[in-house]
């Protein structure tokens, strides 16, 4: 996959470039020249004059193999990230609670330009779990934290999100009703939209009228199915979303797909309650 010059039309071609051949190395920790050649689409001597200017200031070095890594300047900048990033005392301590009440992983997400990124976790105690790697960009158009960021968001910014990962009009319409219920709940719910195997439900952190995060509890299906993922609310909850290229459905109930279940079978006693105190908190701890 190409990293090279998304701003081709660009004063800043020439950082567009340097930044996409340092985001190489989040993929594979050591290239040789020839391998960040091939993986840029760029020019070898464009290539060798980025090299240049990265390792000239520290954020690339070149092994005694002729391969190349990230440079010491990343260590006193990602010293940086860790401060600005480090999760407040409150937040962090409601992640611990639903982690100890739930013995499940509890991934923090932030919005990110068009994705959501898990900036922070909690690793849960189960032998089966879903694992989201920390930094990881992923996909605004599904996911229960997807919803909970997209929930106060303006209709086109989420109509660009979908129509960007190819989902056809009655996805969104189905979709659009997803937010609805997040708005009205302040919970949302997940099963299977982005990965067949896991499901989730997740919450709001906000700062006044405003979501700033979203905690998640993600779930493999496999100890899922036996108690589906449920939203601490009386309103049944849709459990699959619809395939992006399939036909109209049927007529079917207001909150299922034709096919589905009338109502999932509910959540543990124990993990419901916590799904629904930890909301309480989160909505709460950053305002």
């Amino acid at each position: 996959m190409s990293h090279t010059d998304p701003a081709s039309d660009s004063p800043v071609r020439s950082v567009s470039r340097a930044l996409g051949l340092l985001a190489l190395f989040d993929e594979a920790p050591i290239w040789t020249l020839r391998e960040l050649v091939e993986s840029t689409e760029l020019p070898k001597t464009t290539v060798l004059r980025l090299i240049q200017t990265l390792e000239q200031f520290g954020y690339l070095y070149a092994r005694p193999d002729r391969r190349y890594c990230l440079g010491p300047t990343l260590i006193r900048l990602s010293r940086s990230v860790e401060q600005v990033w480090r999760l407040p005392v409150a937040a962090d301590a409601t992640m611990e609670q639903l982690r100890e009440q739930t013995k499940e992983t509890i991934n923090l997400y932030v919005l990110e330009g068009r994705s959501r990124v898990c900036v922070a976790q909690k690793q849960g105690s189960q032998q089966i779990r879903y694992v989201i790697p920390i930094g990881l960009p992923l996909p605004l158009w599904g996911g229960a934290s997807a919803k909970i960021l997209l929930a106060d968001r303006d209709p086109k910014f989420v109509d660009k999100v979908l129509r960007e990962g190819g989902k056809n009009e009655r996805y969104r319409q189905w979709f659009a009703e997803e937010l609805e219920r997040v708005r009205e709940t302040g919970v949302a719910v997940s099963h299977g939209e982005r990965e067949p195997s896991a499901a989730s439900v997740a919450a709001p952190i906000r700062a006044g009228d405003r979501t700033i995060a979203a905690p998640a509890i993600p779930r493999p299906i496999t100890t899922s199915t036996a108690h589906s993922v449920q939203k601490p609310s009386p309103r049944p909850t849709t459990a699959r979303a619809p395939q992006p290229n399939a036909a109209p459905p049927p007529p079917a109930g207001p909150h299922r797909l034709p096919g589905q279940a009338a109502r999932p079978e509910p959540l543990p006693a124990h993990a419901r309650e916590s799904h629904h105190a930890g909301h309480h908190r989160l909505t709460c701890c950053a305002a």
